[in-house]
């Protein structure tokens, strides 16, 4: 069919005929002037007559002297009394011809910016022999909103909106400004629609662009590196222009596992966790500060690293490679030292301790003000025969925790290193009343954790289980031959 015409369809009843009639409900959705499919209300009704098997229902799409896409008719049995759909409930379609080739309203894509002087968006007329058209903003389909622009109306019928004679002109020049504010904004779009000035359904539509203004471009800056552990890590964000309106900034920050520029990664964080972070730049400055603070721990541990970026937003724009800041690690590699005495064994069945002192080699801050972060240092000691023979646990030395590290028939347990004199070890030494000659064994500590204890491990033997029984005396006895 052709715009201006009825689209007809036909409804069947499946028999026998309804004696007193039947009225049918519809859903009817028409697509005209390439809009999307719209539904008709309120919904319509046909009705099949007393009688009868059939009905009819008619829709007219108005005809209008714009060239533009067919339209459709689309009609489906809806839901009702004294009926059911047919199953599958199938639509009926029509297609609506356009009649008007050649005739159409076309709008020139174009980008307008911000501030400038009245701009003019071009409208092409072409086959138009009886009517004018009005223009207007369909600030629906557009991101710019009624703010954003001026001397342009926002609906067909507002008084002012900008009409034109067909007869005056092929291209026409359509007036609109932008308005010049402060604001951050990406790039919008605005949606001009066109129609002909008796309101009879034939229209146009075209976008055009709004620039992207008053946006600033972000750079990050690292203030200095390395920084030593317990010190931030701090960064300068900079705005370009100053914003003239607070501007938030988000920010992504990457620490520990990160390559450097020498392709090395770093797993430490040094106590920086990586994720989203935001700063403000206040209305008339250029710059804000992001500061990151970091550990200062006794843990000997590779340098950190970490790096700050950007993250997109249609606010301000960035072309940024993320700065990094070098966090450099201030612990020592701490040894021990196991320092002990000689020390008698002792009567028979009790037997005096022998006392070992661990300490610790290094960073004297370590063992000064801040005992309790020394926790993470605690000491793993245990009592070792040597390999050939000398005194032995159990026998000269109690020894109990028969289980590794490493020997065995030692005794093992851990030392606290808080007391910066250091920790005790103590062994248990079993008195006799033989008389030999002095012994000795091994003490060995290390520290608790796996990472440190592969660096560092102190052994001691110089101190002696000193013998404290007499030498018996002799008894010489003389006999006569």
């Amino acid at each position: 069919m052709t715009e201006g015409t009825a689209a007809s369809f036909t409804l069947t009843a499946s028999a026998p005929a309804p004696a007193g009639g039947l009225t049918v409900n519809l859903d009817v959705s028409v697509t005209d002037d390439g809009e999307a499919a719209a539904a008709v209300t309120p919904a319509p009704t046909a009705t099949i007559q007393a009688g009868q098997l059939t009905g009819t229902y008619e829709y007219t799409i108005p005809g209008d002297e714009l060239d533009e896409p067919d339209g459709q008719v689309q009609v489906t049995v809806a839901a009702g009394t004294g009926y059911a759909p047919a199953d599958p409930n199938t639509p009926a379609a029509v297609t609506v011809n356009d009649d008007e080739p050649g005739r159409q309203l076309r709008i020139a894509a174009q980008e307008l910016t911000e501030g400038e002087a009245p701009q003019l968006v071009t409208v092409t007329a072409t086959g138009l022999t009886t009517l004018a058209f009005r223009c207007w903003a369909e600030l629906s389909l557009s991101t710019a909103d009624a703010d954003d622009i001026g001397g342009l109306a926002t609906a067909f019928a507002d008084a002012g909106g900008a009409a034109f004679d067909y007869r005056t002109a092929t291209e026409h020049a359509l007036s609109v400004t932008v308005t010049d504010d402060v604001l951050p904004e990406p790039e919008e779009t605005l949606a001009i629609r066109c129609k002909l000035d008796d309101d009879t359904g034939g229209t146009a539509r075209g976008t055009v662009t709004i620039a992207a203004s008053d946006r600033s471009e972000i750079t990050v800056a690292a203030a200095e590196s390395p920084v030593t552990e317990g010190e931030d890590a701090t960064f300068t964000v900079t705005a370009a222009p100053a914003p003239q309106v607070d501007l938030e900034v988000g920010l992504y920050v990457t620490a520990g596992s990160i390559a450097d520029s020498e392709g090395s990664r770093h797993t430490d964080g040094h106590g920086i966790e990586s994720g989203e972070r935001t700063v403000t730049i206040l209305a008339g400055e250029d710059t804000a500060t992001l500061a990151l603070a970091t550990d200062d721990d006794r843990v000997k541990e590779s340098d950190g690293l970490v790096q700050v970026g950007v993250e997109a937003s249609p606010l301000y724009t960035t072309t940024l490679d993320p700065p990094q800041v070098r966090v450099a690690d201030n612990d020592k590699a701490y040894g021990l030292e196991i320092s002990g005495a000689d020390v008698e064994e002792g009567a028979a069945g009790t037997g005096n301790t022998m006392r070992f002192t661990v300490s610790v080699l290094g960073d004297a801050r370590f063992a000064a003000a801040e005992a309790t972060a020394a926790s993470a240092y605690p000491a793993q000691c245990w009592t070792q025969e040597y390999a050939n023979g000398a005194a032995v646990a159990g026998e000269d030395f109690e020894g109990r925790d028969q289980r590794e590290p490493p020997a065995t028939g030692g005794k093992k347990e851990s030392v606290s290193l808080l007391d910066p004199s250091g920790g005790t070890f103590e062994v248990t030494l079993i008195g006799d009343d033989v008389d030999e000659q002095d012994e000795a064994f091994q003490v060995w500590c290390r520290y608790a954790t796996a990472e440190e204890a592969a660096q560092h491990t102190a052994m001691h033997d110089a101190s002696r289980i000193l013998d404290d029984d007499p030498t018996p005396a002799a008894t010489l006895v003389l006999s006569a031959d």
